[in-house]
């Protein structure tokens, strides 16, 4: 009877330890349980705690702490892209209000028979015309914003850009004849791109020269090799940029000073698009500014040999 006894608690003290152990083996589970309670609640940021990674617990408890973190990056990221989104949106819509209200106005004045002369009714017909441009305008660039954002590549074939940079040139100079624009290019610089995008850059650049400089101060247009690269510049002698402002340059519908930008006809997309632009093309655009001492954009595309046929 003794021995059964003795027996009895020594099964029953090997039980407990038994248990014991099993109950410090399943504490890192019952932790993971207890955590993706947590983190079903929505708390995204929280983490498994583990003791030992060279477990097998410990290593799934990595594991689920690095698929957490992806989870928590893409949900941030969605985040971000939808604020992005409703932000994209309602500038949008008070940047096409602008102009409409406009239209409106100008329609009401006619019609409640404001103007009467043949040259009143001359300067609301030429009103309502620049801002239906303007409207259009704006909604042209939205549109190329979007196809933009889709992530579609380019069509890219080999183009000198120097060339193309000549030809934005001679237009800026005919819209703005009494403006100095000098121009020095490198011959034969060669890259992969869309003609038409790439024009649209040089553009952009030139008009918001043109509408952030006084009258008769001179743009400096250069296009030149550097290693592997093709760098396009456009520098001005106009009164630059603060670093807030220089840091928000390529933001959509951002302006530098609004007023000036709205009455000469700017959305607040010209840069964005360089940017969206060149982005697409795998190049990189920068802006060298400060208050007083001009702003220099430089566009870098990587360089390609030219045609067959052509020399480099």
């Amino acid at each position: 009877v003794g021995i059964t006894v003795r027996s009895l608690v020594i099964l029953a003290l090997l039980l407990i330890v038994v248990w014991l152990v099993i109950r410090r083996g399943l504490q890192p589970i019952d932790d993971m349980i207890a955590s993706a309670g947590q983190i079903a609640a929505g708390d995204l940021a929280h983490r498994i705690e583990h003791e030992d990674d060279a477990t097998e617990v410990g290593q799934l408890g990595l594991a689920l702490n690095r698929m957490l973190a992806q989870i928590e990056s893409s949900f941030a990221a969605k985040e971000a892209s939808e604020h992005q989104l409703r932000q994209f949106v309602a500038d949008a819509s008070h940047e096409l209000k602008t102009p409409l209200t406009s239209i409106l106005g100008y329609a009401e004045l006619y019609r409640s028979g404001a103007a009467t002369t043949p040259a009143g009714i001359e300067r609301v017909m030429s009103r309502i015309e620049s801002e239906g441009v303007r409207m259009g305008t704006l909604v042209d660039d939205l549109l190329l914003l979007a196809r933009l954002d889709q992530g579609r590549e380019p069509d890219r074939a080999e183009l000198d850009l120097g060339l193309l940079a000549a030809e934005a040139v001679a237009a800026a100079r005919a819209v703005e004849p009494d403006r100095s624009i000098s121009f020095d290019r490198e011959a034969s610089v060669w890259v992969l791109g869309d003609a038409d995008q790439l024009r649209q850059v040089i553009d952009n650049l030139l008009s918001n020269a043109r509408q952030h400089i006084g009258p008769g101060v001179a743009v400096r247009v250069s296009v030149a090799s550097t290693g592997d690269d093709v760098v396009l510049s456009v520098a001005d002698d106009g009164p630059g940029m603060t670093s807030d402002a220089a840091a928000r340059a390529f933001d959509r519908f951002y302006r530098a000073d609004s007023s000036r930008a709205r009455s000469s006809g700017g959305s607040g997309l010209g840069l964005s698009i360089v940017a969206s632009i060149i982005a697409a093309h795998g190049g990189t655009v920068t802006l060298d500014t400060a208050p007083g001492k001009g702003a220099t954009f430089r566009v870098s595309l990587a360089r390609c040999a030219p045609p067959a046929g052509l020399d480099a």
